[in-house]
């Protein structure tokens, strides 16, 4: 309709003409009729940027145009925020953006990767939307992608603009061209609301597409006749056809209500048999058991798409599966023997994905023969407890096993790769193995040189082993792959890179670092400790000798790193802390560490749970304390040293054995305790006392307070001390310690 202000001022000064009861049944329609051509008028001329110049909504709708997808037209990829669409919905033929008119020419982004995660990854611009009845599409649009409208039961008739040159509609159900070059229609979607209980796919269509009787309940039987060809996830979603009548087809037979091909066709040349190859089955036939016949070899992709069958019994001769193969089935259990799978014939991508039903799986044959098990092959299956692998050389693709929530195990020592190295984007296809499966246990194989991105994120792990067979290549851990798990300690001793936040989101309580000569090995290698931990006050970090690259970003304003590494407590066994980040909270280090300008102010000793020494050591065996009134007491007492086997006494800053006196370049094994907790530690040569006989070296400045090393307040003045080891805290902040004899 068109219409202008004028026509409804006039209308307007007709209804207030109108006595103050109802208004005319035919006036009120007519106003409504001309003030909603207005509205849907004025929608599609402003637009509102979403995402740098690329994306825009205008009106309920998301459009994306730029270089990627053409001069002069728009893709409708999506639905405004918050909006439902209802009732009869018209695709706009065009929009205005930033004052130039675009062409809608796609309805969803124009998918050309097909690679194994985009039936995950496709993002419909119109789904889920129950109140949708009918739609209109302009001229314009030459691209549906196959997963639009899908949960939209209530879709009763698709209507198409007769210009359209690559669709069309048959009384309401939805055509598309096969090619662009040729006249062939295909079967692209029937209304899901439809009233059909039969249906006859019209003998001059070539094909039914992907998802063509999604959401449909009311059809029962499907007769294919004449060249029409089935797509190969045309079943998918389908709720309802029990069976296919194949019997007016050229290219199908049936046999217990599988559709296989005949043998009529040749397949690269090579002549099919009958029963060879199977091309489907109904979605809604139910069956406890299928046992196909001895001359079944393959299937199509998806050809059990969404099927209602419990056990599907496989023969000997079979030899190869298409992708998808019983994608969101009610499959209970799946043995296959892989002695008789030939890869390079064989795409087992998704093979049981999304199988909810699907608890037990078998993969048997020669131990020694290589597995691979196919990226999303597992993905989903919620209810899988339990599977067997025979072959001990397993090769793991990515998606394998992610949110398998019921699987809580799996033979680790069996795998030999894993796909998914370097940096990674969330909705990237690699790696992600077993992200947000039930495993609450892992050991890291000693064949795998890196834990693949994603592998573990959002899982149940409790525990994880990067270092089983104390024999590992292991160097990298790659981004996310323990985002998110429930890890309360971690020993990433012979690790040399970490990945962005691969440790993020865990509640660690203990994260032991390699020593800096592991990482010298590896040139321009460090561990981004702010990239890959959310610490929190209760974690701590170990860390061996002379750990540096240290990458933490600190924030000059406020004098803390930007991740929360303050929070975190350091805890270091070598000799010089260099490059220590700014703010860690130092608790237990050699007798130099207190040197660093990392200060000791920070040290709150109600976090002290524990004290860890690695071995061995090369650094003094020390403590220092900055005691507050209101900290607990930290008892720290070394009982005895043994040297050569022989108790050793202390004599100045030397040790001596009974027979043999000072004695020095000897290993010592120190007892000490903690709070009343028995240590052990074992010193290679060189080590010494350290502790000298200081008399008040920095008499010049004013004491605040003395401490014994168990933490004790003894005063504040030196000459009122006796005998022993003090700790001296001076006004400035500063401490020493001082041996009064």
């Amino acid at each position: 309709m068109v219409t202008n202000n004028t026509s409804v001022k006039r209308m307007c000064r007709v209804v207030q003409t109108k006595a103050q009861g109802e208004l005319a049944p035919l006036v009120k329609a007519k106003l409504a009729l001309i003030i909603a051509a207005l509205s849907w008028s004025a929608m599609w001329s402003g637009a509102v940027e979403i995402d740098n110049k690329a994306t825009f909504e205008v009106g309920k709708f998301i459009f994306k145009i730029g270089v990627d997808v053409g001069d002069g037209q728009a893709w409708l990829i999506g639905i405004k925020q918050g909006v439902s669409l209802t009732g009869e919905i018209t695709i706009p033929g065009s929009v205005t953006i930033n004052g130039k008119k675009y062409n809608v020419t796609s309805i969803g982004p124009d998918v050309t990767d097909t690679s194994s995660g985009w039936w995950y990854n496709y993002e419909a611009a119109i789904a889920e939307q129950p109140g949708i009845t009918k739609v209109n599409i302009p001229s314009t649009i030459s691209n549906i992608g196959t997963f639009e409208f899908l949960g939209c039961p209530a879709i009763a008739e698709f209507h198409v603009n007769a210009s359209n040159s690559e669709f069309k509609d048959d009384n309401g159900i939805l055509l598309s061209r096969h090619n662009t070059w040729d006249e062939d229609f295909e079967l692209f979607r029937m209304p899901p609301a439809t009233k059909k209980t039969k249906y006859t796919v019209p003998k001059e269509l070539v094909g039914i597409r992907n998802n063509a009787f999604a959401d449909n309940r009311s059809i029962k039987t499907l007769i294919i006749n004449g060249n029409v060809n089935f797509g190969s996830y045309w079943a998918n979603r389908n709720l309802g056809i029990k069976d296919i009548d194949v019997s007016a087809s050229k290219y199908y037979d049936s046999l217990d209500g599988v559709v296989y091909l005949s043998d009529e066709w040749s397949v690269d040349n090579v002549p099919v048999k009958k029963y060879e190859i199977i091309v489907t089955c109904p979605p809604g036939m139910v069956k406890e058991k299928l046992t196909l016949p001895n001359s079944a070899k393959s299937c199509h992709q998806g050809a059990f798409i969404c099927t209602n069958i419990s056990e599907i019994v496989l023969p000997d001769s079979f030899i190869s599966f298409g992708s998808y193969a019983f994608y969101n089935s009610s499959l209970k259990s799946l043995t296959l023997d892989v002695d008789n799978f030939n890869y390079q014939s064989n795409d087992f991508t998704g093979l049981c994905a999304d199988c909810r039903e699907l608890e037990q799986v078998e993969l048997k044959g020669s131990s020694g023969k290589k597995l691979t098990i196919a990226n999303s092959m597992f993905r989903g299956c919620t209810n899988l407890k339990d599977i067997s692998i025979s072959s001990d050389k397993v090769s793991i693709k990515s998606h394998a096993f992610r949110d398998c929530t019921s699987l809580t195990y799996f033979p680790f020592a069996k795998v030999t790769a894993m796909e998914g190295y370097g940096s990674i984007e969330l909705s990237a296809h690699e790696g992600c193995q077993f992200a947000y499966s039930g495993l609450t246990a892992a050991r890291i194989p000693s064949a795998l040189w890196f834990v693949p991105k994603g592998c573990f994120m959002g899982s149940a792990l409790k525990s994880v082993n990067l270092n089983p067979s104390g024999k590992n290549n292991l160097e990298d851990i790659c981004a996310y792959a323990f985002k998110d798990c429930n890890l309360t300690q971690v020993d990433i001793a012979q690790v040399t890179t970490l990945g962005e936040e691969c440790f993020a989101g865990n509640p660690l309580a203990k994260v032991i670092f390699p020593d800096n000569a592991k990482l010298e090995e590896y040139e321009n290698h460090s561990l981004l400790v702010d990239d890959s931990f959310t610490p929190d006050v209760d974690t701590w970090f170990y860390v061996g000798d002379n750990m540096v690259n240290w990458d933490t970003p600190y924030d000059w304003q406020t004098g803390k790193d930007t991740k929360g590494l303050h929070k975190a407590i350091y805890v270091t066994s070598h000799r010089k802390c260099n490059n220590v980040p700014n703010n860690f909270r130092i608790v237990y280090g050699p007798a130099d560490c207190h040197n660093h300008p990392v200060g000791w102010a920070n040290v709150d000793l109600g976090q002290v749970k524990e004290i860890f020494t690695m071995a061995p050591m090369k650094g003094q065996l020390a403590v220092i304390i900055n005691a507050s009134p209101e900290s607990p007491e930290l008892e720290f007492e070394v009982n005895s040293v043994y040297i050569d086997g022989i108790k050793a006494t202390c004599d100045g800053d030397k040790w001596a054995i009974e027979g043999n006196g000072i004695v020095e370049n000897r290993e010592r094994l120190i007892d000490f305790t903690v709070n009343g907790v028995s240590m052990q530690t074992k010193y290679p040569v060189g080590y010494s006392t350290g502790i000298k006989n200081i008399e008040a070296e920095q008499e010049d400045k004013e004491i605040k307070m003395i401490y014994t090393v168990h933490g004790i307040s003894a005063g504040n003045e030196i000459n009122m001390l006796g005998s022993g080891t003090y700790i001296v805290k001076y006004a400035d902040g500063t401490t020493s310690k001082i041996m009064v004899k």
